[in-house]
């Protein structure tokens, strides 16, 4: 392995796809580590980083399904209810859901 000139460096540089150029120029890849504490520190915080990202994504993926699950399950106990209260006092009146309106219901006579 040897170094580049810096006339390949540059030119390698500027072959890399720009998203690609913007990340190497604002890394700290070429730069120096000073002791073993400091690698480990960076390495504790990029574990700790990635924990607190892990944590972030799946507090709001259980929150979205908790949601979906309240809605669904309170419009469907709703109509199982409805239903069956109409079931037992009114027989000759029946219910009819909206699929894209669960929350309005429309009565009909049988």
């Amino acid at each position: 392995m040897q170094k580049l000139s810096d006339d390949e460096a540059v030119a390698y540089f500027q072959s890399r796809p720009r998203l690609s150029q913007f990340s190497a120029s604002v890394s700290d890849q070429s730069s120096v580590i000073t002791s073993r504490e400091v690698l480990l520190l960076v390495i504790a915080v990029a574990v700790v980083v990635v924990v607190v990202v892990v944590v972030v994504v799946v507090v709001v993926v259980v929150v979205v399904v908790v949601v979906v699950v309240v809605v669904v399950t309170r419009h469907s106990y709703r109509q199982v209810l409805l239903r069956h209260v109409l079931a037992k006092f009114c027989p000759s009146v029946s219910l009819s859901v909206s699929l894209s309106r669960p929350d309005r219901y429309e009565f009909k006579a049988r």
